[in-house]
């Protein structure tokens, strides 16, 4: 009897994966997105941060489009690359780079993010690292109010669409003599929300019959065999 359950879960199991529906709305960078840049806000200070009206990493989503009880899970990822360019005074010296702040689905913030680098080097020396702010979370339906806010769910289900936006405080501490110095979003970083979810026809009966599964898909009937 145990090894027959076990048969009946996996083929269960089999049987909705085949169901699932996945779709994903991207937003990409077509171009670098300069954050801050020597050339505009001159050079000599010791810490500089991304001015007002440079926007945030946004992707505008639109709900999830089908009937909300067929919803398993929905994904937040963000793949950002921040490059980063620096040129050294006559004097040679350090420098620093970083990134991090708040996820937010509108005024909703649910998780965060953050890295950065930094390099030096002699006389005149042209630095150019970078670092990623690489996140993908995974938000189960069932899960909505034990492990996240379920106002989030309520945006993925719900009928407007609405921001999902990474509140990121850039910032670059240049040597104090500076030439030059960038940091940027770069070409082809992402921000992507994919939702995940049982197909039409949903399961509807399940019967058990002389060494079959019998599996009704609203009005398409699949046998399943047993041992």
């Amino acid at each position: 009897m145990k090894k027959q359950l076990t048969l009946l879960a996996i083929s269960l199991l089999a049987a909705t994966a085949a169901l699932a529906e996945i779709t994903t709305q991207t937003f990409t960078y077509l171009a670098d997105l300069v954050l801050i840049d020597s050339a505009v806000t001159g050079t000599g200070g010791t810490f500089y941060s991304v001015p007002a009206g440079v926007t945030d990493p946004t992707l505008t989503v639109q709900p999830f489009a089908g009937n909300p009880s067929s919803l398993i899970s929905f994904t937040v990822t963000y793949d950002l690359i921040y490059d980063v360019m620096h040129q050294n005074g006559p004097n040679g010296g350090g420098f620093t780079a970083s990134a991090g702040g708040d996820i937010f689905m509108d005024n909703v913030s649910f998780t965060g993010a953050g890295n950065g680098t930094g390099g030096g080097g002699p006389p005149g020396d042209i630095s150019s690292p970078f670092f990623s702010i690489v996140l993908s979370n995974t938000y189960l339906v069932a899960d909505a109010g034990i492990t996240y806010d379920p106002a989030l769910l309520d945006f993925v289900t719900g009928a407007a669409p609405f921001d999902l936006r990474y509140e990121h405080s850039a910032s670059i501490a240049p040597e104090a003599d500076a030439v030059s110095f960038r940091l940027s979003i770069r070409e082809g970083s992402t921000i992507s929300m994919t939702y995940t979810a049982f197909s039409e026809p949903a399961i509807a009966d399940i019967q058990r019959s002389e060494g079959h599964i019998l599996l009704t898909l609203s009005g398409s009937e699949n046998e399943l065999p047993f041992i």
